[in-house]
């Protein structure tokens, strides 16, 4: 056995052991982000880390009954040239006898009996937790979150977070001022009886607030998150913006730490009869954590384009 193939069977069983501490038989891997992109900072390829391959697309289960990787056919050669094929079972999906991870779950349970998969509620929008849900039927079986991501806990050389320099587009660039934009969605709001909206798509916030970054290769977008009420818009970034940004968008977006947005989430304050706008593809979690009370929820595509 090479040294690499050693590496990765010790990393396969340290992911394992956490499977057993948290009482999962599998433990599903996508290849996005929490704020779902395709192209993704070093320190969030979770998936390339353990499987190896380096695709834009594809999603890992890591079981002890057996690893897989699923890609479509844009990465069919690639996958089976990158993946140690000892450890991972690679299903080229649209191939008439490839499974595809949700058909994969329901073959499991059938195999296996009651199935419990755990997943990063972070990551995982809620389309597909719908999709993985309904491919489970078995008594006891289920998605499980799991509010610690398990490939965190075992990347001994993980990459540190990028937090590169923010900086602000000109009106006469972006085309429109960051208040006017505010303004309108926030007229939006109010038409669909809307408390706050959550924004977490990083291209969607760069267009809103009309800032730029570096911190995703050949994106000029920053890691971020923003809630917008309707007195205040609040921005989560991993870069501290400097006191000349703070200062021109005074009044109009305040800034705090990136680690600080689930507990702004959880504070929000929503009277009765509004609701937290959230864009459909939004993680579950948010509707696990959003506000200390009950709350409505609207789902609908976030207005920044308006």
């Amino acid at each position: 056995m090479s040294d690499a193939s050693d590496g990765l069977v010790q990393w396969l069983e340290r992911i394992y052991q956490r499977l057993t501490e948290y009482r999962v038989d599998a433990y599903l891997v996508p290849s996005s982000d929490a704020h779902l992109n395709e192209y993704v900072p070093t320190y969030q390829c979770r998936r390339a880390a353990i499987s190896g391959f380096a695709g834009s697309a594809g999603d890992v289960l890591l079981s002890p009954h057996g690893n897989h990787l699923f890609v479509d056919s844009r990465y069919h050669l690639q996958a089976e040239q990158e993946v140690d094929t000892d450890q991972f079972r690679v299903h080229k999906v649209g191939l008439a006898d490839a499974y595809t991870l949700k058909g994969w779950l329901t073959e499991m349970e059938k195999q296996r009996g009651t199935l419990r998969v755990g997943f990063d509620p972070f990551l995982h929008p809620m389309a597909s937790h719908v999709s993985y849900a309904a491919a489970l039927s078995a008594s006891g079986s289920a998605l499980v979150p799991i509010n610690v991501n398990l490939i965190d806990e075992v990347w001994e050389d993980r990459p540190p977070a990028p937090a590169q320099p923010i900086y602000a587009l000109p009106d006469e660039v972006t085309g429109r001022p960051v208040g006017d934009k505010l303004a309108a969605i926030r007229q939006r709001m109010t038409e669909a009886g809307a408390a706050a909206l959550i924004v977490t798509k990083l291209d969607e916030i760069a267009w809103i607030t009309n800032l730029r970054g570096s911190d995703i290769a050949y994106n000029p977008v920053f890691e971020s998150y923003l809630i917008v009420e309707s007195e205040r818009a609040t921005c989560f970034t991993r870069a501290t913006p400097s006191a000349a940004l703070r200062q021109e968008l005074a009044g109009h977006i305040d800034f705090q730490a990136y680690e600080a947005y689930p507990q702004a989430v959880r504070q929000l304050e929503i009277p009765a009869g509004q609701a937290v706008w959230l864009d459909p593809t939004v993680r579950r979690w948010a509707r696990a954590c959003c506000c200390r009370r009950r709350c409505a929820f609207m789902n609908a595509a976030t207005p920044w384009w308006r």
